[in-house]
This record gives C-alpha cells, structure tokens and sequence, in this order.
C-alpha cells in the first residue's frame, strides 16, 4: 500500500521540488518513483491483485496464499490511482478482483 502511496505522490513531490530551483533532486525522485514501480510490479503483484505488503519474515500480506485478509482495497486503490499496472492490465484485473 505504501509503495503505491510513494508511485501515486511522488511525482508532486518532483514538481514542487522542481518550482524551487532543485531539478536535479527532482529528477533523482522521479528515478526512485519509477524504480518502485517496477518493484510492485515484479515483487507486489499477486497474480489477480496487488499485495499489501511483506511481514517482518518475507510473508506476504493480501495474498491469495493467506487464509485471511486475501485482498485488501487500499493497496488496490493506491495502486490504480498511481497508475501501475495500467499499460499492461493488472490495474483493471485488481479492481476486477476488488469487485
């Protein structure tokens, strides 16, 4: 879910830190935005919805492997909204999981 925060606030981030004079920052942020976006994509895709997130021992939380909370809507929601996942489908197949 927090990754899909950082993907969907970030680029603000890179704007307003652009408007004050500091483009290499800026750029240096959109970097690290793109970069977690491929890390949701590779490591928080599930197969039919997005993750919440990993425990403290590498055990996925949101996952069709748990017996309990198997998706949770806000790491769909952030996601969705942040855009990851829309050029290649996972975007419509998690909110189709949701529903």
């Amino acid at each position: 879910m927090i990754a899909g925060m950082f993907v969907a606030i970030g680029p603000e981030y890179a704007k307003l830190i652009e408007l004050r004079g500091q483009a290499a920052e800026a750029k240096e942020a959109l970097a690290h935005v793109e970069a977690m976006k491929q890390a949701i994509l590779t490591h928080g895709w599930d197969g039919e919805w997005f993750l919440r997130a990993y425990d403290f021992f590498g055990h996925k939380i949101g996952s069709k492997e748990c017996e309990e909370g198997k998706i949770l809507i806000e790491s769909q929601g952030w996601c969705v909204m942040a855009g990851v996942g829309l050029d290649n489908g996972y975007a419509e197949k998690a909110l189709d999981s949701v529903r």
